[in-house]
């Protein structure tokens, strides 16, 4: 058996494996949508990467572009990721 073990601002979650196989399942945020009253349209956020926000003038076209936007946050959040040591070594995963 194996424990994945993830701990992110004091919250800690684990979950057991029988193996190391991958579930293959897309990764899911969650948004809040919103009408424009004044615009008319809709602003649409993603609570879980502040300052990740968009807008478009149906619904549809707000949630792509939102995926688009979240897409942009994470890449950008990645590319801050500096080494806190020297001995620290920066490595990439797949989802």
């Amino acid at each position: 058996m194996f424990l994945t073990v993830f701990h992110f601002m004091g919250i800690i979650k684990i979950k057991k494996h029988d193996t190391l196989k991958k579930e293959h399942k897309p990764m899911k945020f969650k948004v809040i949508l919103k009408p424009d009253l004044e615009d008319k349209g809709y602003n649409i956020s993603c609570p879980a990467l502040p300052g990740c926000h968009s807008q478009g003038d149906t619904v549809e076209e707000a949630i792509s572009n939102i995926q688009d936007a979240i897409g942009l946050c994470l890449e950008v959040l990645n590319q801050r990721a500096v080494p806190a040591t020297p001995q620290d070594k920066i490595m990439e995963v797949a989802l």
